[in-house]
């Protein structure tokens, strides 16, 4: 409802009507609408972040375990846009209040890029401006379809966005 309507014009009684429950219902679990967003987008990253730090964990090509990060990233965004497209615009100003609770991919690139730099295919670097680097531009193209920038599904990017993270962390000759 937030992403139709827009954030700043939805109130907790519209969430609640159409959630089909009471108003007294959803202000006992959330005693504001800011409330209710930030639980929310955290359930949306964590979502994405616990996932990629499964992947991370594996011990496997470290390209393809972030192409394997970028095709979960677009995959939920596909599959849940409405909530994802909320989480897109209040992320960032949640993430820096709540930075413990709020699990990103950036965590898992960075764990990936150095096994990747151990094994001498990620060049030498601070792991976590690479993974920055990296995150951003997953973040970037989903950005781009809030934007209107580009058409949905954002799959069809995930090919080329692997490939421009594997330009920005590959060893140079």
């Amino acid at each position: 409802m937030c992403a139709q309507q827009g954030i700043a014009e939805t109130n907790l009684r519209q969430i609640a009507r159409e959630a089909n429950v009471s108003n007294g219902t959803l202000h006992y679990y959330f005693p504001s609408k800011d409330k209710l967003i930030e639980t929310m987008i955290i359930r949306a990253v964590e979502r994405m972040g616990q996932p990629a730090a499964e992947i991370a964990s594996r011990a496997s090509e470290p390209f393809a375990q972030i192409a394997e990060i970028i095709d979960l990233s677009f995959g939920l965004f596909d599959d849940d846009w409405e909530l994802y497209s909320v989480a897109l615009l209040l992320g960032d100003r949640i993430r820096v209040r709540l930075a413990q609770e709020f699990p990103t991919a950036t965590g898992a690139l960075k764990t990936i890029i150095e096994g990747g730099q151990r094994q001498g295919v990620i060049r030498d670097g601070d792991a976590v401006l690479l993974a920055i680097q990296c995150h951003g531009i997953i973040m970037r193209v989903a950005r781009a379809r809030a934007f209107g920038e580009v058409s949905p599904p954002l799959r069809q990017f995930a090919d080329m966005v692997a490939e421009s993270c594997r330009l920005i962390l590959v060893t140079q000759p």
